[in-house]
């Protein structure tokens, strides 16, 4: 269209409108959702993951993880299903066997897993933990041999130890686990994962202080057959795993218990690396 000329004919210049600066208005509403934001986000980072389930008897406890592992294997008969071998574990095995023998599952698809293993053993050694594990679990349910991976405890150098580590982590990776069992010492120490291990390691090799191999010289007929060395699964395995069952039970496992409880992590404790789990912990603790 024409312009618009002015008295002079000149040609109007159009006045610019100013619109209003809103900068703090938006501050002011999206302060607050920031903050709300970064509150979340730090709850959700420290929310602890993990659940403490307390019972009158140990017995109650043994019976309370078998159904567990049963349900597991029910609703997931192909889980991959990480074994500890220590005493605590006998009672829960033999309950697992019990209801096997009753029908109630069958472990022919499930994947089995070791936690840890002397080095230099036999498997025919009543000392080794898979030997342990076969006779006193394996062998009375339906495992068939391709689904069982126990680390291996033969070999007598240090560089076949670490052939050992480097297979069994391929096979970690490969067969996430569904379901670890672990328990801890007065120290908090994750079987022989203390404090001077490598948290970052999927599989470690652990050198047995002299205390250590002191404390079970008997076990192998005295220090000389005392293994030095024992493999074990990692910290960083164990918080790879898609659930964790933790044995908490017992008067020498307090003052670990308690340090776990306050959900901060620190390294002189072992065990409170769990609180960095992003799955289900179930720590089982007596009254």
């Amino acid at each position: 269209g024409s312009e618009i000329l002015d008295e002079e004919g000149n040609p109007l210049k159009k006045k610019e409108i100013k619109t209003p600066d809103n900068s703090f208005y938006y501050i002011i509403i999206l302060t607050p959702i920031i903050l709300i934001i970064i509150i979340l986000i730090i709850y959700i980072t420290n929310k602890s993951h993990i659940t403490y389930l307390k019972f009158k008897t140990i017995d109650d406890i043994n019976r309370k993880i078998s159904e567990t592992i049963i349900n597991l294997v029910l609703h997931n008969p192909n889980a991959n299903i990480g074994l500890i071998m220590r005493d605590e574990l006998i009672d829960i095995y033999n309950n697992i066997i019990h209801e096997y023998e009753k029908g109630k599952a069958s472990f022919k698809n499930v994947k089995f897993f070791s936690f840890d293993g002397f080095c230099g053993l036999d498997k025919k050694s009543q000392n080794s933990y898979n030997y342990k594990l076969m006779n006193t679990f394996l062998s009375k349910i339906d495992y068939q041999e391709k689904n069982l991976f126990l680390i291996n405890e033969g070999g007598r150098y240090i560089k076949e130890y670490e052939n050992i580590v480097e297979e069994y982590e391929k096979l970690l990776i490969n067969n996430p686990i569904d379901l670890q069992i672990i328990t801890f010492e007065e120290n908090g120490n994750i079987g022989y994962n203390g404090p001077d291990t490598n948290f970052d390691s999927l599989i470690n090799i652990i050198q047995l202080s002299p205390e250590k191999r002191k404390m079970i010289k008997n076990e192998f007929g005295g220090l000389e057959n005392t293994p030095m060395h024992i493999i074990t699964q990692g910290i960083k395995s164990i918080l790879q795993a898609k659930e964790v069952i933790v044995i908490g039970y017992g008067k020498e496992r307090s003052n670990a218990l308690k340090i776990l409880q306050n959900n901060i992590f620190t390294k002189k404790t072992p065990v409170t690396a769990l609180v960095k789990h992003w799955g289900k912990v179930t720590v089982y603790i007596d009254e």
